[in-house]
Formats: structure tokens, sequence, C-alpha cells
């Protein structure tokens, strides 16, 4: 009998464990791409689903990816987005739109925006405290590609803005 107690309390230990989301890393990985010819960024930020679940709680259980998701998830998802998350050309704030969203087994959401933008570049200032609010140690990994020219970022919740010049 103590053995059988003794598996059972094991086994409800493994299981519970399996279902926690709490995980010791906060990552985002944010690529911006600068296409001249269309005059225009492609924007993809890829983050754990239940994390952002867990920052948006308050606005409803999302539900991402399920039959239950909520029916206005996706503007939930991109107005947050466009207040934690911004490109601005020679001090003017590009608007983000939002594109879509996929989402994986893996817990990976995918988020996708565009934005317009003008062929050359001068000054350019990225914004990036996505989740940095709900989990203090959140890094956001971003990519910048215009042309030839590659930058990258890693965004905290202390330093969460940088600003570069083209010429």
């Amino acid at each position: 009998m103590r053995t059988l107690t003794i598996i059972i309390t094991l086994a409800s230990m493994i299981l519970n464990s399996s279902f926690v989301s709490e995980h010791k890393y906060y990552v985002s990985i944010t690529n911006i791409d600068h296409k001249k010819d269309s005059k225009a960024f492609e924007i993809s930020i890829k983050l754990t689903a239940h994390d952002v679940e867990k920052a948006l709680k308050p606005q409803g259980e999302l539900k991402l990816g399920s039959d239950k998701e909520l029916p206005n998830a996706n503007q939930i998802l991109a107005a947050y987005i466009k207040n934690h998350f911004s490109i601005w050309i020679n001090n003017k704030q590009n608007e983000l739109n939002f594109v879509g969203k996929e989402i994986e087994n893996d817990e990976s959401l995918y988020l996708y925006f565009s934005s317009n933008a003008p062929k050359t570049l001068d000054k350019v200032k990225i914004i990036n405290n996505i989740l940095s609010k709900t989990f203090p140690e959140q890094e956001n990994i971003t990519y910048f590609n215009s042309g030839n020219i590659k930058k990258d970022f890693i965004f905290k919740k202390h330093s969460s803005i940088k600003e570069f010049q083209f010429k």
C-alpha cells in the first residue's frame, strides 16, 4: 500500500509539473524587414502564447488557437502590440497594420504586421517593451534588415528604446 501511495504521489507531481506554464526564460523575436521597392516594413513577432495570455488576462481569457478563442482576440493582440512596440522614422511614428497570427503546437505565437516606410531611411527609432511589465526579465530580440544593412538589438525592461542613423 505504501508503494502505491508513493507511485501515485510521484505520478501526480510529474503530471502537475508538465502542465505548469512557468518557464525560466522570457524571450520574443521580432524581425523587421524594410522592403525598399514596395516602401514598406514587414514585421513578424514570435512570442510564447501562454505568456501573452497571462499578460492580457485582465482583458479576458483569450484561449488562443482553441475553439473557445475570444472573437476579438486579434483586436486585443494588435492593440497590445501597438502599445508596446513602435517604429519611428525621422521622429514620426509609423502606423502598424495587423496582418494576422499563427499559433504552433509548441505554444509559439507569431504576429504579423506591416507598415509604410520611405524608400530611404535617415533616422530610425524602435521601442520594444513587449511583455516587460508582466515579466521583468523579458528580453525582446529584434532584427532589423534594410538591404545590406543588418542591425540587431536586445531590448529589456530598462533599455527598451534604440535609435540609429543611416547617414
